[in-house]
């Protein structure tokens, strides 16, 4: 069963974000991440399980990565009808302090 994919606010600029980042790089590099980022949504939508759980204070929480970009996690939790969507962030930030 395919659930919805829910995207917070936050996770939102941090897609934003990250993308912005990427491109100063290599533009094409920022769009496929970008592709990459919706179609591992998808997935995880379909497979919600994929993801490890968390240990933080946000019920449910788990983590996954972005499909070809192993050091930027999505942050999700799942529920009956839907994936929300919660963070994507990069290893390297302070992720404790951010969730």
């Amino acid at each position: 069963m395919s659930r919805m994919v829910e995207k917070h606010p936050q996770a939102l600029i941090d897609l934003i974000e990250l993308a912005d980042y990427l491109s100063l790089d290599d533009a094409r590099i920022a769009q496929r991440f970008i592709e990459s980022a919706a179609q591992t949504f998808d997935l995880l939508a379909t497979m919600p399980n994929l993801g490890r759980a968390h240990p933080s204070e946000i019920d449910g929480l788990h983590v996954w990565h972005v499909h070809g970009f192993d050091t930027i996690l999505i942050f999700y939790i799942k529920r009956k009808e839907a994936i929300s969507i919660i963070r994507v962030l990069h290893t390297k930030r302070d992720i404790e302090n951010l969730l």
